[in-house]
């Protein structure tokens, strides 16, 4: 029945036991729960509540509630000390960890079984009797939720007391016999030579209180919150002390709570008290004072109470109320509400207090304005609708890799540095330099999500590899988001990346059309349409390489003559290694937020011209090694704004052309904006252009 340790004979129901409402005969068959017993509430407090995690705490809600008179504070006399404190000191040495220690004296221990009365209690509230002194401390800790600690005197090395850190290697056997290795965020109590507890959590096997303890020196201290936590966490031994020291305890109640167990410990004739409380550490502070307006009442609660309702409930839970000027008080905090600390909170309390049905349900009123868009969501928007409109789907991979990911997209044989291959963009790895390694989380859940991605192809590679071997005939993705790269003695830096994977088929699929495998120029026509529709300036694509894609068959892209990413054909070997089968994959990388910075939205209009186009072919020979886009440049320079457009519409390498040369055959339409071109005008321009070409790229012409 959970009534006594003492199972032999019968319990015998008599006055002693009985309450006072209940007759002294008890009929048979009345349930035992009548008779024995006090009723229990269990209780669920919220983290920001200590104050709530002791019956004093809970009577005060009560008494606010109901209305009922709330009894004083239990602070009993504890004088006159006949003896001396026996030259106890105590000492803080790390007072951001320990703000108070308290401590009193008490002699002529007489260490025995506590009275029922204190045995039922402590039962009820889930705690069993141990002897009458460690029943004091606890029956005070739940009394007034200041833990407290007995030590026996005798035992001390020293009279006295310190708060320290713990010392590398140090050790301590706590009550519980297990023997405990501590580190230097510890916080240890200790006498002159060694540990005699673990502050806040548990005390030492070595002064523990036992039948033949004469003098005890009672503690109780105040510590920071965090740090019990985390070394309780640590160690991982949870105790009543440590759920509530972890929360954060105000300096005011330690010395109360020492001085209500002293006097305790006196009225049950345990021993004498032999000094009054000693106390070391900060001082009492200030009281809080929030200057508070009702108008907040009504601007979060929706409600109109009176400034003497609003008054006289938070008066109720203990804060202290001056006056009343220009709709405007002065609320003094009590120093057992740590958690209060704005006019907010006293709307909350005035509200709880009062009953949230007192509260009307009304809807939301008010407008919201519509949240700004930034120039980088415009252009992360711009270029997602150019990329689904070029036939790409828009995929989304985990923002974490693994390292064999990365790995994997080294070629075989590459001895250099590898993520200074893998990285595209030497932007993102020029203020780590050479020794740039990527982000590692400290506590990864698998190893296949232990590093922050550092550019998204990986990702994308996948689904490209998952699709094809699903059967699909064509799988085209870009992924834009962010990417992490790693600062020497800084946080991480993010930047947006854009990546596209794309192989199998063209987009284009029709009757009339047959199937054919999507090349190197779909992708780079995509990058051009990207750059065009965005407005970016000074962009254009060179020749360049880069150990992901196949030598010879890539372009880089150049934005103000800053290289911004890559793009070409996967490298074979890499092909080989993501199992892409015989397939060919094209893949690019863009920092995108370089290619953002020099994006605009300023788009220049000219006139439809109604004059009719002359149309003309030209077949230009230049070196294998000259690039298109150059030719194409020097057409326009030299046709001074009448070409109004001019298409590569083939390029030709065979028998009729010298090795090492190639043929660019170019569609150009002339047209004027004001007058229709004549024959003699054109051949003027065609003459300009191939003189031009001639001496600008050493051009030749076929027939």
């Amino acid at each position: 029945l959970g009534l006594s340790d003492d199972h032999d004979g019968i319990l015998i129901l008599d006055r002693t036991i009985l309450s006072s409402e209940v007759p002294s005969q008890v009929r048979v068959g009345t349930p035992l729960s009548e008779f024995v017993g006090e009723w229990v509430l269990e209780l669920e407090i919220t983290p920001n509540r200590p104050d709530c995690l002791s019956v004093y705490g809970m009577a005060r809600e009560v008494a606010a509630i109901t209305g009922a008179t709330l009894q004083p504070f239990p602070q009993p006399a504890i004088a006159p000390f006949t003896r001396s404190a026996h030259g106890v000191t105590l000492a803080i040495e790390d007072p951001d960890l320990c703000s108070r220690i308290s401590a009193v004296v008490i002699e002529g221990i007489a260490v025995g079984d506590s009275p029922k009365w204190l045995v039922d209690r402590l039962q009820g509230a889930g705690m069993r009797s141990i002897n009458n002194i460690v029943d004091v401390t606890n029956y005070v800790m739940l009394e007034l939720g200041q833990p407290l600690h007995a030590y026996d005197m005798d035992k001390l090395k020293g009279p006295s007391l310190r708060a320290r850190r713990a010392r590398p290697g140090e050790r301590i056997t706590t009550l519980d016999g297990v023997e405990r290795e501590l580190t230097t965020d510890t916080l240890l109590i200790t006498d002159d030579e060694r540990p005699v507890g673990i502050a806040g959590v548990m005390g030492g096997l070595d002064t523990e209180v036992s039948a033949d303890t004469r003098n005890i020196l009672l503690e109780a201290a105040t510590f920071n919150g965090r740090n019990i936590r985390r070394t309780s966490v640590a160690l991982g031994l949870r105790s009543e002390a440590s759920s509530r020291f972890e929360k954060g305890l105000p300096v005011q109640l330690a010395p109360k709570a020492a001085r209500r167990a002293a006097a305790l410990i006196a009225d049950l004739s345990c021993g004498e008290v032999a000094s009054d409380v000693l106390v070391t550490g900060m001082p009492d502070p200030e009281p809080r004072v929030i200057p508070f307006g009702f108008v907040e009442v009504g601007r979060l609660l929706g409600v109109d109470w009176s400034a003497e309702h609003i008054s006289a409930k938070l008066e109720a839970l203990g804060f202290t109320v001056n006056g009343l000027v220009a709709g405007e008080i002065a609320v003094i905090v009590p120093w057992w509400r740590n958690d209060v600390a704005e006019g907010a909170d006293l709307v909350e309390e005035a509200a709880r207090i009062t009953g949230y049905d007192a509260i009307p349900e009304t809807l939301l009123r008010g407008s919201v304005e519509p949240r700004p868009i930034s120039p980088g969501q415009q252009q992360y928007s711009a270029a997602r609708a150019v990329l689904l409109a070029s036939g790409l789907n828009e995929g989304s991979s985990p923002a974490l890799t693994s390292l064999r990911s990365l790995e994997t997209l080294r070629p075989q044989g590459l001895e250099e540095p590898w993520l200074s291959y893998v990285v595209p963009h030497a932007s993102f790895i020029a203020e780590a330099g050479s020794n740039f390694e990527p982000v590692r989380v400290v506590n990864p859940l698998t190893p296949e999500r232990e590093i922050l991605r550092p550019m998204l192809l990986p990702g994308l590679l996948e689904a490209l590899r998952d699709n094809l071997r699903a059967g699909e005939d064509r799988a085209a993705f870009f992924e834009l988001d962010s990417c992490a790269f790693a600062r020497p003695g800084n946080l991480p830096v993010e930047r947006r990346s854009l990546s596209i994977a794309m192989a199998g088929e063209r987009c284009e699929r029709s009757w009339a059309v047959p199937p054919a495998a999507a090349d190197f120029f779909d992708l780079k026509g995509i990058v051009e349409v990207l750059i065009e529709r965005l407005g970016v300036k000074d962009a254009k694509i060179v020749s360049g390489s880069n150990s992901l894609v196949h030598p010879g068959r890539s372009a880089a892209l150049e934005v103000d003559g800053v290289n911004v990413g890559f793009f070409g054909e996967l490298h074979p070997q890499i092909a080989e290694a993501w199992d892409l089968g015989n397939r060919r994959a094209y893949v690019a990388e863009f920092d995108f937020d370089a290619i953002a910075a020099k994006c605009s939205d300023e788009r220049a209009f000219a006139e439809f011209s109604r004059q009719p186009l002359a149309k003309r072919d030209l077949a230009i020979v230049v070196d294998e090694s000259q690039a298109a886009a150059l030719v194409l440049e020097e057409v326009r320079r030299a046709a001074k704004g009448l070409l109004a457009r001019v298409r590569l519409i083939d390029v030709y390498r065979g028998d009729q052309i010298p090795l090492g040369k190639k043929s660019l055959a170019c569609s150009l339409d002339f047209q004027a904006p004001d007058r229709t071109l004549t024959e003699d005008e054109v051949e003027k321009l065609i003459y300009k252009i191939r003189r031009t070409l001639e001496h600008r790229v050493g051009a030749t012409f076929r027939a």
